[in-house]
């Protein structure tokens, strides 16, 4: 775990809207995320929140360890939601 013993990293969604693509699906990006969170613990935290969501796509910038991820939702209004709600949520 980041931030030491029992502590986590908070995660940072984007300030704009999401993105909705020509299938009618919806994406959001999430600028930060905890180096060590792997996309099936991202999935089941998100899906455990907002039904829709059924994919998880990490990156990881090898430069900057900086890691990235984008969040397939098939309700926006479940993508709006996770955006004002997750912001800043403890991982773990």
């Amino acid at each position: 775990r980041e931030g030491g013993a029992g502590g986590g990293r908070g995660m940072r969604m984007p300030s704009r809207s999401p993105a909705r693509d020509l299938g009618g699906e919806v994406s959001l990006f999430m600028p930060e995320v905890p180096r060590l969170c792997t996309e099936a613990e991202l999935l089941d935290l998100f899906k455990k929140h907002y039904p829709s969501v059924h994919a998880v796509k990490l990156v990881t910038k090898e430069e900057t360890s900086k890691t990235f991820a984008f969040i397939r939702f098939g309700d926006e209004k479940e993508a709006e939601g996770a955006l004002r709600e997750m912001n800043g949520q403890i991982w773990r």
